[in-house]
């Protein structure tokens, strides 16, 4: 084998250790997202007066990573007539014995322990491979019900968060109607009020 031909093959060699060692470090160097974001229900739907406090404490948060990850904030995505202002909060470790939540007529909600619940900027989620990770949290989203007559929805939610130093997004659906008449009659799964 002639000089030149060995040294087109150590180039081609090197070439193909670099390409294989960039795609690794490419891959993994964001690493897979921690974030793991859901609603426990497929859609959800409540009818109320208008005027009320609503907490909405539905949302189920993981830490799937090994290293902890720290909340930024929180939207919803909504159509209709919709309040103009969320409060988001989370209930994290020590919230309950057991895993629950729900809907409640007050923020924060009473059926987690009032030491649990925090803001969720700065909320340090734990992965779940921890003891103090492995509830996960409860993502509470708090609004006043717009006066009536008026219906809205959630479509999706948006949870900013920390990991490995970078700013990620975890995006999901959350399909939630709320519909206000007087004396709470109406439907929020039918067109009219």
């Amino acid at each position: 084998m002639s000089g030149r031909r060995r040294l087109t093959l150590a180039a081609a060699a090197g070439l193909l250790v670099v390409a294989v060692v960039l795609f690794l470090v490419l891959r993994h160097g964001e690493g897979d997202p921690a974030l793991d974001a859901s609603t426990s229900y497929d859609e959800l739907s409540t009818h109320k007066s208008g005027g009320e406090t609503l907490a909405n404490a539905l949302v189920y948060l993981h830490n799937r990573s090994g290293k902890p990850i720290t909340l930024q904030g929180a939207s919803v995505k909504t159509t209709g007539k919709a309040p103009r202002e969320f409060r988001f909060l989370v209930a994290g470790p020590g919230r309950t014995d057991d895993v629950q939540g729900g809907v409640e007529e007050q923020c924060p909600p009473s059926f987690f322990t009032a030491q649990s619940i925090k803001p969720v900027s700065g909320f340090r989620l734990e992965p779940d491979t921890t003891a103090a990770g492995r509830q996960g949290a409860f993502l509470i989203t708090c609004f006043t019900v717009p006066d009536a007559p008026s219906r809205f929805r959630f479509t999706e939610m948006t949870v900013t968060y920390l990991q490995d130093g970078k700013r990620r997004t975890a995006t999901f659906p959350n399909h939630f109607a709320v519909c206000s008449a007087p004396g709470g009659k109406c439907d929020p799964d039918e067109g009219g009020l």
